[in-house]
């Protein structure tokens, strides 16, 4: 019998309702690999986190990097707006290919 997959962001979520928070209040975040960094999560293209899922980001620094030329940009888009309605404190786009940044959202004033 197979064991269902975790969802996407169930590592970040189990902090969240423990009331731990990741070291700097940042999380990197890699489509379809994981990033080199302490606090980092691998996202799977095929399984991306809904909204609902993407609530353990609020009040965070969320960077989503991933490789430009792999992502498909409706999956990229769907993924930015939901990461963005969660609340991130910050949240950065970073195309490794390209290897532009786009700061989607700044910290509220």
């Amino acid at each position: 019998m197979n064991k269902p997959a975790p969802k996407p962001l169930w590592q970040l979520a189990a902090l969240v309702t423990r009331g731990l928070q990741p070291a700097r209040r940042e999380v990197w975040l890699g489509l379809g690999f994981l990033p080199p960094k302490r606090c980092a999560i691998a996202l799977d293209p095929a399984r991306l986190p809904n909204a609902a899922d993407c609530a353990a980001v609020v009040g965070l620094d969320v960077i989503l990097s991933y490789h430009g030329n792999a992502v498909r940009y409706g999956q990229l888009r769907t993924l930015c707006n939901d990461l963005a309605r969660a609340g991130p404190r910050r949240l950065l786009l970073v195309d490794l290919d390209v290897k532009k940044i786009a700061f989607l959202k700044l910290e509220a004033a």
